[in-house]
């Protein structure tokens, strides 16, 4: 009539196999609780690298804004200078023509003085 287990061995059986989930879900919690862990870790880091990269994409916003402020100032300043070069440059032509005017009362004098 025996089968070759008796009554009292299918509790243990039952009982083994109870713990052999139970460890078995342990270890697979522990798994998955280091990997959280992890991941946790990764996430922070991958945060400061964020903050980091916005300072840095501030920083070069703010450097290339100034250095269209300046480009614009330098391109008014270079067109002072040209106006400036222009400027003298009439002033110098009007300079020789004096001379050459005063140049030419000069030697008219001088032939009425001889």
């Amino acid at each position: 009539m025996s089968s070759g287990k008796s009554k009292t061995d299918a509790p243990i059986a039952v009982e083994r196999t109870m713990e052999e989930i139970f460890n078995s879900l342990e270890e697979r919690i522990d798994v998955l609780s280091g990997r959280i862990r992890e991941l946790t870790g990764e996430n922070a880091r991958l945060k400061g690298a964020v903050v980091e990269t916005a300072a840095e994409r501030d920083r070069f916003k703010n450097e290339l804004a100034d250095a269209r402020q300046h480009e614009s100032g330098h391109a008014e300043t270079t067109a002072k200078l040209d106006r400036y070069e222009t400027e003298r440059e009439a002033v110098k032509a009007r300079i020789e023509r004096l001379l050459k005017n005063f140049e030419g009362i000069e030697s008219l004098s001088e032939d009425a003085s001889d």
